[in-house]
């Protein structure tokens, strides 16, 4: 599956791809609505990634997770008054990346340091099951990829959702592999579920030191 995005100015030094290092689902592929009307553009590159989960089922065939997608874009432009799925991508279980908001919109996250993040989703529920290997390897593919074609800064910072929001979001799982293998370092800290009603200050330190900005 071939995909251009227009490049940053100051990218001039980036090799042509003609083909993704992973598969990805078009937002026609999983049967997803157009943005709406008013959606921000990211001004390349971006800075941050937030990594977050959906909290739900799991899937890993193009058939349920189309409808998984379809049901949460419904609930985040229905219930959430968002103008699009809140994610700039998903990942299955099987490896497979979707397109939400894709390479150049904003996603729904907060800011971070004022800077707005590529978000990129883990579907399943990641407190209580591990990622898989291909969740892994499509994650960094993505990310690397993001790089290359300068959508995402050479020295973008990696957080889980629970940086930035009070929530226990992308899962405890999800946080120990994202210092394990996405950053290829040794967390210092343990991921501990985060409470609602927790200050700021203690969600961050809920996350694991090695990662937090």
């Amino acid at each position: 599956l071939e995909y251009q995005v227009e490049k940053s100015p100051d990218c001039n030094n980036a090799t042509p791809v003609t083909r993704l290092p992973f598969i990805l689902y078009s937002k026609q592929d999983w049967g997803g609505q157009p943005s709406k009307k008013g959606t921000s553009l990211f001004e390349l590159p971006v800075l941050c990634v937030i990594i977050s989960h959906t909290a739900g089922s799991r899937c890993s065939t193009l058939s349920y997770c189309s409808k998984l997608l379809r049901d949460i874009q419904s609930y985040h432009v229905d219930k959430v008054a968002s103008l699009d799925i809140g994610y700039n991508f998903l990942i299955s279980d099987d490896g497979a990346v979707y397109e939400g908001r894709g390479w150049t919109k904003r996603s729904f996250h907060k800011r971070v340091n004022d800077q707005p993040c590529l978000a990129v989703n883990f579907i399943g529920h990641y407190g209580r099951n591990a990622l898989t290997s291909k969740q892994i390897s499509a994650a960094k593919s993505l990310l690397d990829y993001a790089v290359h074609i300068c959508v995402l800064d050479r020295e973008y910072k990696l957080l889980g959702q629970c940086q930035t929001f009070n929530a226990d979001s992308p899962g405890q799982y999800a946080m120990e592999e994202i210092t394990l293998r996405l950053l290829n370092t040794e967390p210092k800290l343990r991921y501990a579920h985060v409470q609602r009603k927790m200050t700021r200050d203690e969600r961050w330190r809920n996350c694991p030191a090695s990662i937090v900005a």
